[in-house]
């Protein structure tokens, strides 16, 4: 099963990459880049996989990320162009606040449910709490800040995608597009949903499930 997954992500950063480089520039707005872009950072988002907000966060810093690489290659050289770039990033970013705002309660409950159990098991066997590497509770985030990661954490096709950058300012950048999702997804939405003591609030932001449908790539 891993090796399905790692297929699947590689070949959502192949769809990217063909965006990015393949696209005929006349026919891309800021905007339009952003909403072909998205749907790629969202479907790495199973709530049920353990560190599912982290990895999520993780993956609409990256196809964030990537608006940076169409800049470097179709824009910047052609300035005269006039293509928004702030319209990109702002559509991109309400995109993912739509995102969070209808599963929150999903990844929240979900959440809440996966470090109760791995506190029960490090309370009650120790010895099979020790076997986690990378145990799924906030203690244990090292990165800086809650379900935050860094570019070193990015699989190495991804990492394949920004070396385009000089090598000092990759884990920078990244670090920049991840603060950005972090404020709109965990400081506007996580933590005050995740910290509200309302299991009413958790059922009913987790009912969308059952009315919403996920981004989907056409």
């Amino acid at each position: 099963m891993k090796g399905l997954a790692t297929i699947f992500v590689q070949s959502q950063v192949k769809a990217a990459l063909r965006l990015i480089d393949e696209e005929n520039y006349g026919e891309v707005t800021g905007e339009t880049l952003a909403k072909r872009l998205y749907p790629l950072s969202t479907l790495e988002g199973d709530p049920d996989r353990p560190h599912a907000i982290h990895h999520q966060l993780q993956s609409q810093a990256f196809y964030r990320m990537m608006i940076d690489r169409y800049l470097h290659f179709k824009v910047h050289p052609y300035p005269e162009r006039g293509f928004q770039e702030r319209q990109a990033y702002e559509t991109f970013d309400n995109l993912i606040d739509g995102y969070w705002r209808h599963y929150k309660g999903e990844y929240v409950q979900k959440y809440k449910r996966r470090e109760h159990a791995t506190r029960q098991t490090k309370k009650y066997d120790a010895e099979k709490f020790l076997q986690n590497i990378y145990p799924e509770l906030p203690e244990y985030d090292t990165s800086g800040g809650r379900f935050k990661s860094g570019y070193a954490e990015l699989p190495n096709d991804k990492k394949a995608a920004t070396e385009y950058l000089r090598t000092g300012t990759r884990a920078k950048a990244f670090d920049r597009h991840l603060n950005s999702v972090w404020d709109i997804a965990v400081r506007n939405h996580i933590i005050p949903l995740m910290f509200s003591g309302s299991t009413d609030d958790l059922r009913r932001f987790s009912n969308v499930e059952a009315t919403s449908r996920r981004p989907t790539v056409d």
